[in-house]
């Protein structure tokens, strides 16, 4: 018996995003000359899967929000009701 297929209904454009936060690998760090673990930010538009990647060496609520800031700046700022 086949199991019934659930129809997910997208978002219009503008209304809805996705975001992750991670671990990507152990690089150098140019400022210190050190080995750091390079955190990232990715927010991805569902309508369109358009893409923002933030890297970052902290992986902190500071860090979310400004990355957060960021990516808002690169789409050219959210639709506000």
């Amino acid at each position: 018996m086949r199991k019934p297929t659930v129809l997910v209904v997208d978002a219009p454009p503008g209304e809805e995003a996705q975001v992750a936060f991670g671990l990507m690998d152990t690089m150098h760090d140019p400022d210190t000359g050190a080995s750091r673990r390079l955190h990232v930010l990715i927010l991805t538009l569902c309508f369109s899967r358009y893409q923002f990647v933030w890297p970052t060496w902290e992986q902190t609520t500071a860090a979310v929000c400004e990355g957060l800031d960021e990516a808002w700046r690169f789409f050219g700022g959210t639709r506000c009701r």
